[in-house]
């Protein structure tokens, strides 16, 4: 079994999640992070159950943003 969490509680607030900067002490960093035309993901602190979150925002156009693991996960037939 694999299990694989990040909080993002490691980030700084305001700056834009990475893969380089998504461990350490968030937890499992993301293999990849993809973020459209218009769109963000950043560290954020306005609404958080901890000190840090992840504030996803897409813009007026469709726009694609999300972060993965998939060499971290490895192959899985069960995910949750």
């Amino acid at each position: 079994m694999t299990t694989l969490v990040n909080s993002f509680e490691g980030g700084t607030n305001g700056v834009t999640v990475s893969a380089a900067n998504s461990g350490g002490g968030s937890g499992n960093a993301f293999d990849s992070v993809t973020i459209g035309t218009g769109a963000s993901i950043i560290y954020d602190t306005t609404q958080t159950q901890g000190a840090l979150a992840a504030k996803v925002a897409t813009g007026a156009s469709v726009s694609t943003v999300f972060a993965t693991w998939s060499t971290a996960m490895g192959t899985q037939t069960t995910v949750w």
